[in-house]
């Protein structure tokens, strides 16, 4: 969609980036790049959006924070791979279009900007570095600790391979089977 005259401000969709970090890959996949000004193709005046198939109202804390933490590693990707930090990130909650009619404005609860701060990022990394090494020790020892029940969203349960053996979720107790 790269230069579309439909959308002239759209620089790029599922747009990739990717780092070498010490001992592994960081990489990601941004939902949207817009020019902040139009026909202004300088990367420090880019805005990083990505979609999220959620209400805002309503949102769990730990989920919004999870969103912020994704946004500034994107950021730190976005700089390694431009030399500077774009301009905005925003989230964008595709559930607030949702109604009994399409709305004519975007609501005023779709969209969240993302501090980007230097510091931020820093954490983000820092605490995304710390998770890998965790993974990687827990590989080498075949050592698998649950997480604390409540500081893991239930979304993320779901899609954990080893979500059927595990203690955290269904208050403690696992997974509910299901059968057919």
């Amino acid at each position: 969609m790269e230069g579309s005259t439909l959308y002239p401000r759209v620089r790029d969709t599922e747009h990739r980036l990717q780092a070498d970090q010490v001992g592994h890959i960081l990489h990601g996949v941004v939902d949207l790049l817009i020019d902040s000004v139009d026909d202004n193709v300088d990367p420090a005046n880019c805005e990083m959006w990505d979609y999220k198939g959620s209400s805002r109202v309503g949102l769990n804390p730990k989920d919004l924070e999870t969103y912020e933490f994704q946004m500034r590693v994107y950021a730190y990707l976005y700089q390694r791979k431009y030399g500077v930090l774009p301009k905005k990130a925003v989230l964008y909650f595709l559930n607030e279009l949702d109604g009994e009619t399409c709305p004519t404005q975007r609501p005023a609860n779709a969209l969240i900007e993302v501090s980007i701060e230097p510091d931020e990022i820093e954490v983000a990394i820092n605490e995304f570095t710390k998770t890998v090494n965790q993974i990687e020790e827990s590989r080498c020892t075949n050592q698998w600790e649950a997480a604390v029940p409540g500081q893991i969203s239930e979304q993320d349960c779901k899609s954990c391979d080893l979500r059927w053996s595990c203690k955290t979720p269904n208050g403690g107790k696992g997974v509910k089977h299901i059968y057919p």
